[in-house]
């Protein structure tokens, strides 16, 4: 079988009989930034192997919100499916423009028992999830908003392979659930540092190894929890 090029660390590098099996079953496609891929609550049709982008997953109640976690092309949207709920368990909104390959539910049901490979690691990006989930919990009752913001901004750098971040003060207070005010103050703190330089609605980091060091220890646990899918 032709040697298929993927970006998503799940898919890439698989052994040739399960390549043989997911990849003709996959189709791509495009998002643009802020677009919304799976609405909470709302029946999984497909699955979707991040290539490129970000995507933040959110869980929703009421008018308020808060980011469960960070996919980039070490993830997979919908990967619950294998534990038998149909619902989408998060919102999925795209930080930025990206693309994804998709295979339908179903399709993706029939076939997991013939890749055993895929199975664990799909299975492994759930568990980071499910590691994801309590950390953030915990992380906001323990850490300052300095912590929390240095802690999401390398995060979220490394997921997109420390290209700029198209994000705003506004939807950094929003995902944490922190004072916008707060925010503004801790990136010019940053800033005046030379940790980051900020520029028409972007972020860049400039010295990831001081960043780290004012990040709280969640984000090394995300990090790692992230890489047991792969």
């Amino acid at each position: 079988m032709k040697r298929v090029m993927v970006r998503n660390a799940l898919l890439n590098g698989l052994p040739p009989e399960e390549s043989a099996v997911i990849f003709p079953r996959l189709r791509s496609i495009n998002f643009p930034r802020n677009a919304i891929l799976r609405e909470q609550r709302r029946p999984l049709e497909t699955i979707g192997f991040v290539e490129t982008g970000l995507v933040s997953l959110r869980r929703l109640s009421g008018e308020s919100s808060i980011e469960i976690a960070l996919v980039g092309p070490q993830g997979v949207l919908g990967a619950s499916v294998l534990l038998g709920p149909r619902n989408s368990l998060y919102q999925s909104v795209a930080v930025t423009a990206g693309s994804l390959l998709t295979i339908s539910a179903d399709e993706f049901l029939a076939v997991i028992g013939d890749c055993p490979r895929l199975g664990e690691r799909v299975l492994g990006n759930v568990h980071g999830l499910l590691l994801n989930s309590s950390q953030i919990a915990l992380c906001g009752m323990r850490h300052s908003l300095e912590q929390r913001l240095a802690g999401w901004i390398c995060y979220a750098s490394e997921t997109l392979g420390n290209s700029p971040i198209p994000v705003t003060q506004h939807y950094l207070s929003t995902v944490l659930g922190l004072r916008r005010a707060g925010v503004t103050e801790a990136l010019i703190r940053f800033e005046n540092e030379e940790l980051i330089t900020r520029a028409r609605g972007t972020l860049r980091i400039r010295s990831s190894e001081l960043l780290r060091q004012r990040a709280c220890c969640c984000h090394s646990i995300c990090a790692g929890g992230r890489c047991t899918s792969s």
